[in-house]
């Protein structure tokens, strides 16, 4: 059998390189991997425009650096893993890779202790006739003084690239009110501030604080779960699992865990915390880097009432051939089993906050004054008082008499002290009756009033789920109302007690009927708000 070497066309296989998904943003943070894993507390990242469009990119830290030996070796494409000083690393391609991907030339200056800066060159130009070629030297002066501005003169690494092209790069470029679109600084800025904020705060293990400096400021971390973000409402549930692996030597439980959180919402709310459907899911770290933005990774799917969830997801870098990670560390598939695993403890909590969002949102709803949304049925009764048959209202004693043409009596309805409502009110909202029921009529001057009961599930969940149909709302008071006129109109105590028990069977009756209804969403709320807005 013949054994032959093959090896790969030099600018083929690199440019194929460049093409592994990099945005600028996640090509910046691989890079910063090496150097947190080369023990930097420093990083320098400056993106400089060029007027030819193009920039030049330098990423700076102050790590122990390589010497000459180390640096051939790490600009080797897939480098020794003996190389990788933490599980940072995964493939030893990243500096390649996301270098390449936005710049054709680019170089590795570093200096290690006690050793003269050197310089190493990729250069995607020169593959044709010189394949494989690495270009390697002693590190010019202004290289050197790159490097200096950070390390002054002791160890450290700066990565620059050349003319990097980001004129491809799709950003949000959404159209928002008051706000520039997004810029690739910005974009940059906000993902490294939340990827390597464990680091930023000087929580990741095993590592100590860093900074990282971005065009000379110093990036504030964003921890998604910060304690002042969360509600007090809700304490974080911690859950570990193990996945049993064969890692050559047996079979090992490898650990993982996630950490179920809900943030405040409404008056406790904090702006910086990002409160965006686009910001909510699952945060994936990996060696207390987060591996990618957040997302629900198909373990449940999105509800507008999770809006305030999110769940931070710790992953053993074991765990990499069955998570998937890819080469530039921003994404990962997880396995059925733990897949499972994470879905059957996220389902139950999800399922308590939307239960708690429901409930919420009917006690806010309930505390609200929605009298205007009955100010067209006021307005409508109080015009056809005149057609309607009126009795005549005399103070009495023993109560209030009652005279129609049905003869009199005295009324057991209670008595509205005149001051107390509007005077063309004729359906006035409450926050709760007596026994619960819908409504109740009552006297205000000589007219009859009915309070409306705004805890009843109908009130609820019918009446709210008809704003913006003032037709519907107006058919509902019309029909109360005239039940209670007619009560009004009763004569004999044994009719009067029929009304007063109607009264209590048809609110019972109809709390029953949309008992397993859903409350209305949140456009009853912005129907409300509109509402509001129109008669301010």
């Amino acid at each position: 059998m013949e054994e032959i070497e093959i090896i790969p066309n030099a600018l083929r296989t690199l440019t194929g390189l460049t093409h592994q998904g990099y945005t600028p943003q996640t090509a910046i943070a691989d890079i910063i991997d090496n150097s947190l894993a080369a023990g930097a507390t420093l990083i320098d990242v400056r993106i400089s425009p060029q007027p030819n469009g193009k920039s030049v990119v330098q990423i700076a830290d102050n790590g122990v650096g390589m010497d000459g030996h180390t640096l051939k070796r790490a600009m080797q494409i897939g480098s020794s893993v003996d190389l990788a000083r933490t599980s940072l690393s995964v493939y030893g391609m990243g500096l390649k890779a996301a270098s390449m991907s936005f710049s054709r030339r680019f170089a590795v200056v570093s200096r290690a202790l006690n050793q003269e800066p050197v310089t190493a060159i990729w250069d995607m130009d020169t593959q044709i006739e010189k394949p494989w070629i690495v270009f390697f030297s002693a590190a010019d002066e202004n290289s050197i003084k790159k490097l200096d501005r950070v390390t002054e003169g002791q160890p450290g690494t700066i990565v620059i690239w050349e003319k990097a092209d980001f004129k491809d790069v799709v950003l949000d470029h959404r159209k928002i009110k008051g706000k520039k679109p997004t810029s690739v600084d910005d974009t940059v800025k906000k993902y490294l501030a939340m990827v390597f904020h464990r680091y930023l705060e000087g929580t990741a293990y095993g590592y100590g604080k860093a900074e990282i400096r971005f065009n000379g400021e110093s990036l504030a971390p964003f921890n998604p779960v910060r304690p002042e973000y969360l509600s007090a409402d809700w304490q974080p549930i911690h859950d570990t699992f193990t996945l049993d692996l064969d890692l050559g030597h047996g079979i090992e439980a490898i650990p993982y865990s996630t950490t179920t959180y809900l943030l405040a919402q409404g008056e406790d709310e904090h702006p910086e915390a990002n409160l965006s459907m686009r910001t909510q899911g699952i945060y994936p770290y990996r060696e207390d880097r987060l591996l990618q933005a957040p997302d629900w990774l198909d373990v449940i799917v999105f509800h507008p009432d999770l809006n305030g969830v999110r769940v931070v997801l710790d992953l053993d870098p074991r765990l990499d051939a069955v998570t998937r990670t890819d080469m530039k560390k921003s994404g990962l598939s997880l396995p059925p089993e733990m897949w499972q695993n994470m879905k059957e403890k996220l389902d139950e909590y999800t399922k308590r906050v939307k239960r708690d969002n429901k409930r919420k949102i009917a006690e806010n709803r309930k505390k609200r004054d929605t009298s205007k949304i009955h100010n067209e049925s006021n307005a409508a009764i109080a015009a056809s008082t005149d057609y309607l048959e009126q009795p005549q209202l005399t103070n009495t004693e023993q109560g209030v008499r009652v005279e129609t043409v049905f003869g009199e009596s005295i009324t057991e309805l209670a008595v509205v002290p005149a001051s107390s409502i509007e005077a063309d009110s004729r359906i006035v909202t409450v926050e709760s009756l007596d026994g619960g029921v819908l409504f109740e009529p009552r006297l205000h001057g000589g007219e009859t009033v009915i309070y409306l009961n705004k805890s009843h599930p109908f009130y609820q969940k019918i009446y709210l789920a008809c704003i913006g149909n003032p037709a519907a709302i107006q058919g509902f008071d019309f029909l109360i109302y005239s039940v209670s006129h007619a009560h009004l109109l009763t004569k004999t105590d044994r009719v009067k007690e029929q009304f007063r028990r109607m009264r209590f069977e048809m609110s019972e009756a109809l709390r029953q009927f949309v008992l397993e209804l859903e409350e209305p969403g949140t456009e009853a709320d912005d129907a409300l708000n509109d509402a509001d807005e129109k008669l301010l």
